[in-house]
């Protein structure tokens, strides 16, 4: 196995006007194309570590300490300026609820192509093809989805396009926060076979953010649980099952 894609070690995270402690010398890391759990009840810390790997967290308020790479690019040292550009492009985050992802006066393509605007000189017929592609990729090859408004979408169909939003510039991770929980059970099942076939076609290091441990079952082996902002490497999964 060669180079890990994402390598943390000993992160820990504070919360300076409380002073509580969130994470504890959390490490792992995780390979191209491998899907991670990240398992744990709420306010276990998963969000805020994932913020914390976006480097979202202001100093201000938290303190930040031990080493967090991808690609061997350090997110926690490098300059803001670094940081913006690789946020978003190299490493992207899902959520939980589509509609703060979205701007309810743009149509879908436009929203899609002004990521790509952000991140890459491309010309408006390369934007436009790679916003279509996008949309492909997830399910919505229809034209009509280009041009309509969000309103229009049902709420499956909205977390389609969060998710093309952020496939769009080819990450090399992309972060799951409870990406199924707004939507209905129907729904959930068809978002999360359509992750399982982006995960094996895209060869995308996928880090899957959940309270439930019945979502992760056949996306992988291994899964990390946090607790009392320890984290306890879980492998094989079926034992996250039975400790959670």
């Amino acid at each position: 196995m060669g180079e890990p894609l994402l390598l943390v070690r000993d992160l820990c995270i504070r919360h300076r006007s409380s002073g509580r402690q969130i994470l504890d010398h959390v490490s792992f890391e995780l390979q191209r194309g491998e899907c991670l759990g990240l398992l744990g009840p709420s306010g276990a810390g998963k969000s805020t570590l994932a913020r914390a790997l976006l480097r979202l967290l202001p100093p201000a308020l938290w303190e930040v300490t031990g080493s967090i790479h991808l690609n061997g690019f350090n997110l926690l040292t490098a300059p803001e300026g670094e940081m913006r550009r690789f946020r978003g492009a190299r490493i992207t985050l899902v959520g939980q609820e589509p509609e703060l992802a979205l701007n309810p006066v743009l149509t879908v393509g436009t929203q899609i192509e002004e990521v790509l605007r952000a991140h890459f000189p491309l010309t408006a017929n390369q934007r436009r093809q790679q916003a279509e592609e996008a949309l492909a990729a997830v399910g919505l090859p229809d034209p009509r989805f280009f041009r309509a408004p969000i309103q229009e979408l049902s709420g499956g169909e909205r977390q389609r396009v969060v998710l093309a939003q952020a496939l769009a510039v080819r990450p090399a991770l992309l972060i799951l926060d409870e990406p199924t929980s707004a939507v209905d059970t129907i729904t959930q099942a068809e978002v999360l076979e359509l992750l399982k076939k982006l995960r094996d076609s895209l060869e995308l290091a996928l880090l899957f953010i959940t309270h439930n441990p019945a979502l992760l079952s056949g996306f992988t082996q291994r899964a990390l649980l946090l607790h009392d902002g320890r984290a306890q490497h879980v492998e094989p999964f079926g034992a996250a099952l039975e400790n959670s």
